[in-house]
């Protein structure tokens, strides 16, 4: 079933890598082989007790340099695990890894990296990537960088309270660019993991994943441009329909500019019985060139995992796994050239038959294959390695890279010469191509041996480093190529605007906001900063200063303007880029000579439980002169209108029809071709619910001034309900809105999604069962707590029901039917602060703590108490013995005081937790707590 190999010259067959003298476990190697053919391997040791990241370098022709490295530079024993590693250009090598020196395993990892330069010199020390999100998990880190040394990190991270994709970018000298970037763009909380990631040598890199958006686990890529911008949207790999699990992907660019995506998959088997290895190809706009298809080649129900993938400059893909088709695990393979044809089927990497061979990884550099992986061989875990030639290319150039330098606007370089030799006996045909416009070869096809003149051909590149490839190819065997990197450094950014005139035609007296948008282009490279200014009091714009490629937007209220024309000027300067300043001229004309059609009411909203036969007049009004002469058109099927035209002062009556229960949204539209605004849209909105005699109460509270307090939420059903949506309003004056929780009477059926918004003094409160058959009985219930803080103003702010552009209030019964209940106000009363506080302070505890839980070991439920000085904001979260989060507890502002929550053993989403080890942790913004309990079925 494998390809065998001989060995040759700069091959080697399985040698070991870590250099301990004892058993102590080696895991994860990693392999990255920079230009030339230098390799390093990182692993996980546990020579030293806890897990460290080891690397060892091997020159380029195979041999140890040194002994393994201790990478990680913490002192505290910590553990590290999950490392990854990739090489650019210059020989900088990049190694991150998943790290707990600020937590306490197995919580709080952090993803470092280090850097190495090609000579094994450190540079800088452990820099951890993940600052941004503490507190929160991390996982299976990976790295790829370019051959310019642009590189990303990518991650698994559960700083949202379910596992999401995160990327971040660094520079060429390994500093971070920007903030961390989420890659997933699900809209609700599903679970992401194992990412990679793979940039191309032209910057632009592609993330791939695991994903159970869809219910069950899939294969998902996202393609980002060289500044970490998303092309496209999340795209899922696999296409089998059969609801089976895919997992474990891995991907890899190449130099034709396209990728491949593999993974491992149970679309053949059962999970987990008979996984199988399964490949797909695209180019950078994500067409497919190959589809899915799978790789391993056994024709038995033996299983395959752990795949691994790497594609060489010319195009070659290599595809590696762990295979059980004999007697053990062996590390099996395909090799694929550029064309999609296999060249090598099902090769073995290891020549050992009788131990376990797993957790493979590879490189490529045109000619040979890196392998390693973890071996078993000695009764231990060992790290094994092997170096084997799957490509011969015959053809030798003189220069491995070639550096241009150009002024800007400037005279061309200097022309280079490169000698074109063959390695083997015979002489070689050979042409020379270039994949970008701005180089020329000359000859570009000859015999070896022979010189070729490289030059640059363009003066007009703007400043920055421009990258291209010259490739040398054999054309008396067409199965080999030698790939040139060119980098051309250009030795300024250019501010243009998008538009040089505005030109706003606004109607006198009409209180109403006019704007236009203008663009600060950038036409170079690089980045400037600008300022506006303008000395209109009718002007506004957007912003009065910024970066380029804003968008600003000129604003104009025309109020207190008499008709006629105006010429305004706004001057965008900067001090760092080229045809600053630039002056924007905006051209207002306002008029008052042709009708202006003002509708009113200019919008109709109704909440109502019986909707047949209502109706609501518009007046059409004439703001301007002569007369209008307006025709009216309907959006939307849940009503009629009487009049489809008219002039000034006519009527439109609107009646509503028969809808279903629920928000109904629609317009009607005035037209009137000689009017200002030929167009007039008037909003038409009607929530239609049937009305109950359920009751939703907002309880009442007196509090002091600049005080904390709280109000409960409270429903009084005669129905079972399947979901509450409550929007509320209060007065801003006199307090804010600081965090909402849900009901502990419910807390392992009810899922709360709120939102505040303090500035307009409206939040949302929509609680929704889960699991699905579940129900808040008939009867008083308890469904939320609304913290807030008082302002210094004294008085009385009402919280009542509201309209929002969501809906307003209703509840939904198990049938679907949706009602308006009744809604029962609160006030909070704010009160004047008086010195009458010194006996309750003594009581309030002296420093925030966690107790106990009571009763410990339990059965059926156990309380939860803890402590707070004064208000503060608080999460309190359950984790299992392998360190997952199973339940969010509590969340938000909680008052000064002990307080107490009850945990009755289900886990999120309404499962009974099993019989275990738990452990609860309590985070403020100073303090972190873990205590541990026992739970006994």
């Amino acid at each position: 079933m494998f390809t065998s190999f001989a060995s040759q010259a700069g091959e080697r067959t399985d040698f070991l890598v870590n250099d301990d003298a004892g058993t102590a476990t080696q895991n994860n190697p990693r392999i990255a082989v920079s230009y030339d053919r230098s390799f390093i391997i990182t692993w996980v040791d546990s020579r030293n007790g806890s897990n460290d990241i080891y690397i060892q370098k091997y020159d380029t022709t195979g041999n140890r340099i040194g002994n393994n490295i201790l990478i990680n530079d913490d002192t505290t024993d910590s553990y590290q695990y999950e490392p990854a590693i990739d090489v650019d250009y210059d020989g900088y090598f990049s190694i991150v890894w998943k790290d707990f020196r600020n937590g306490s395993y197995p919580f709080d990892p952090d993803v470092y990296l280090q850097r190495y330069d090609s000579s094994l010199t450190l540079s800088g020390v452990n820099e951890n990537l993940t600052s941004v999100g503490t507190n929160a998990f991390k996982e299976t880190p990976d790295i790829s960088v370019s051959q310019s040394g642009l590189g990303v990190v990518v991650w698994a991270d559960y700083r949202n309270g379910n596992w999401d994709i995160f990327c971040q970018l660094l520079a060429a000298n390994g500093s971070l660019v920007g903030s961390n970037i989420l890659v997933n763009d699900d809209e609700f909380s599903a679970q992401q993991h194992s990412p990679k990631v793979s940039m191309s040598n032209q910057g632009w890199f592609v993330v791939s994943w695991y994903d159970n958006r869809n219910g069950d686990d899939d294969i998902y890529i996202q393609l980002f441009d060289t500044t970490g911008t998303a092309l496209f949207v999340n795209t899922k790999v696999n296409e089998d329909l059969n609801g089976k699990r895919q997992a474990f992907a891995d991907v890899a660019t190449d130099g034709a500019g396209n990728f491949t995506v593999v993974w491992v998959d149970w679309r053949n088997g059962t999970y987990p019985e008979n996984p199988d290895i399964y490949s797909k190809k695209y180019n950078s706009e994500l067409d497919i060139l190959s589809e899915e298809v799978n790789i391993n080649l056994d024709g038995t129900f033996r299983a395959q995992r752990e795949p691994a993938i790497s594609a060489d400059r010319l195009g070659n893909v290599a595809i590696i796994w762990a295979d059980s088709i004999s007697k053990s695990w062996d590390i099996a393979g395909q090799m694929i050239d550029v064309d999609g044809v296999v060249r090598e089927e099902n090769f073995k990497a290891n020549t050992d038959t009788d131990s376990a061979q797993v957790k493979p990884d590879v490189a490529l550099d045109g000619k040979y294959r890196y392998l390693t992986w973890v071996d078993r061989r000695n009764g231990n875990y060992d790290i094994y390695a092997a170096i084997q030639k799957y490509n011969d290319p015959s053809i030798a150039v003189s220069m491995s890279s070639i550096s241009f330098d150009m002024l800007e606007g400037g005279a061309l370089p200097s022309a280079q010469e490169l000698i074109v030799d063959h390695l083997g006996y015979n002489p070689l045909d050979f042409t020379v191509t270039s994949d970008v416009d701005w180089l020329d070869v000359s000859p570009n096809s000859s015999t070896t041996t022979d010189t070729v003149s490289v030059s640059v051909t363009s003066d007009t590149l703007v400043k920055g480093n421009h990258y291209g490839n010259l490739t040398f190819a054999d054309n008396t065997y067409g199965d080999s190529s030698v790939i040139v990197p060119v980098k051309l450094t250009v030795y300024y950014p250019s501010m243009n605007l998008s538009n040089d005139t505005v030109t706003l035609q606004v109607f006198e007296g009409i209180d109403k906001k006019y704007r236009e948008l203008v663009l600060l282009e950038n036409e170079s490279l690089g980045s400037y900063s600008w300022t506006a200014t303008e000395t209109s009091s009718e002007i506004e714009l957007s912003a009065y200063s910024g970066f380029d490629k804003d968008s600003v937007y000129v604003s104009i209220t025309p109020s207190t303007l008499s008709a006629g024309q105006y010429v305004e000027y706004i001057v965008f300067e900067s001090q760092n880029a080229d045809g600053a300043p630039d002056t924007l001229v905006v051209e207002i004309e306002v008029v008052n000579n042709m009708p202006y059609i003002l509708p009113v009411p200019d919008s109709i909203f109704i909440y109502t439980d019986s909707i047949v036969g209502v109706t609501e007049d518009i007046t059409v009004t004439n703001f301007g002169i002569g007369s209008l002469n307006w025709e009216a058109t309907v959006s939307g099927n849940f009503f009629t209108i009487n009049n489809n035209s008219g002039t000034d002062n006519d009527f439109v009556t609107v009646t509503f029809d028969s809808v279903a229960f629920g928000r109904h949204i629609g317009s009607i539209t005035f037209l009137d071709s000689s009017a200002f605004e030929v167009e007039t849209v008037v909003p038409v909105i009607v929530d239609y619910y049937q009305n109950s005699d359920d009751i939703v109460s907002v309880g009442s509270a007196i509090v002091e001034a600049n005080s904390s307090g709280s109000v409960s939420l409270t429903l009084t059903s005669i129905q079972s309900i399947k979901r509450i949506f409550c929007p509320l309003r209060f007065d801003t004056t006199f307090l804010q809105i600081d965090s909402i929780m849900p009901s502990l009477s419910h807390p392992s059926i009810l899922n709360l999604n709120s939102s505040i918004d303090n500035e307009y003094g409206i939040f949302e409160i929509d609680l929704i069962t889960n699991p699905s058959d579940t129900t808040i009985p008939i009867g008083d219930s308890h469904l939320a707590e609304v913290y807030f803080t008082t302002k210094s103003s004294i008085g009385i702010s009402t919280i009542d029901s509201a309209i929002t552009d969501s809906s307003s209030i209703f509840l939904l019964n198990p049938s679907g039917e949706m009602f308006a209940p009744q809604i029962v106000s609160g006030i909070v009363d704010v009160t004047i602060a008086t010195d009458i506080s010194d006996e309750t302070e003594l009581e309030l505890p002296k420093e925030i703590s966690l107790s106990q839980n009571y009763p410990n070991p339990f059965n059926l439920s156990t309380t939860i108490e803890f402590s707070l000085p004064e208000r503060s904001e608080i999460t309190l979260n359950l984790f299992n013995i392998l360190g997952q989060k199973i339940q969010k507890l509590a969340f938000g502002y909680f008052p000064a005081g002990t307080h107490s929550v009850e945990w009755d053993g289900h886990i999120s989403g309404g499962d009974i937790a099993p019989s275990g080890i738990y452990f609860y942790r309590l985070e403020s913004n100073s303090s972190v707590f873990v205590k541990k309990m026992l739970l006994l079925k």
